[in-house]
């Protein structure tokens, strides 16, 4: 092991389960997203760089974790960040921790989202069932129905002219853009 990054606030809400971390493409940072509805920014040496928060939903259903963020992700160029959380959003970030745009539209948390290869299009499941594309400036391009359950990921084909979703109902389904 070469470090543990420590920050997320267990004090809140008796747990910080962190539910994921990825590397900047540039591999300079590190993007952690909690349970303690905050995603945080650390180099690689461990030193915590800036924090998001999830103040809109700080005040709802504390002791159920709703609000509780669950996955952050960096977009191709590291320049933006989006946040995916309980509280049936997706936040689009500047790197710096100025909130850009939040997605709204899903009836249930936001499981995963995912920026196209070229950054101008966000795509998002839910525990809704649904798959939703988005451009970057927070207009729905399309929602995806089709699962039972809910859509626990998307993702785009490496040409960028298919989805596919994978879903609590044991399928995976291709869809056309």
């Amino acid at each position: 092991m070469v470090n543990t990054l420590r920050g997320h606030d267990c004090v809140r809400n008796g747990q910080c389960q962190v539910n994921s971390a990825v590397f900047s493409p540039d591999g300079q940072t590190i993007l952690t997203a909690s349970r303690d509805k905050t995603a945080k920014l650390w180099d690689n040496d461990g030193n915590l760089i800036t924090t998001l928060n999830q103040d809109s939903c700080w005040h709802v259903h504390i002791k159920d974790y709703h609000c509780g963020l669950t996955s952050a992700v960096f977009s191709p160029d590291g320049t933006k960040i989006i946040t995916t959380s309980k509280d049936k959003t997706a936040k689009l970030w500047e790197h710096n921790g100025e909130l850009i745009h939040i997605f709204n539209g899903h009836s249930d948390w936001v499981n995963s989202a995912l920026f196209s290869q070229d950054g101008d299009q966000i795509l998002t499941a839910s525990e809704d069932g649904t798959a939703k594309l988005w451009n970057k400036d927070g207009n729905l391009i399309k929602t995806l129905k089709g699962h039972s359950e809910a859509v626990k990921k998307a993702l785009f084909s490496p040409d960028g002219n298919h989805i596919i979703t994978v879903s609590d109902d044991n399928t995976a389904k291709i869809w056309d853009l």
